[in-house]
């Protein structure tokens, strides 16, 4: 799956980051299925994961877990 982080946006609280909002856009290549979304991560998850193939693979993780979560 092609995964685009479209925007992340930082949530303060009294002058510090809280968490951080990631919207993502994602489909297959041969553009079958398309996904988008946003979904919040912590200050310190997005300090340790904040290049763009790590927030890819965050976005991932996510949407799999979500559609797992569906299934039960």
């Amino acid at each position: 799956m092609i995964v685009s982080i479209t925007n992340v946006s930082m949530n303060y609280e009294q002058n510090e980051v809280k968490s951080v909002t990631i919207q993502f856009k994602g489909q297959t290549e041969d553009r079958t299925i398309h996904v988008n979304g946003r979904f919040s991560i912590t200050s310190e998850q997005y300090n340790e994961n904040s290049n763009l193939d790590a927030l890819q693979g965050i976005v991932r993780q996510h949407v799999a877990d979500k559609i797992m979560e569906g299934s039960n």
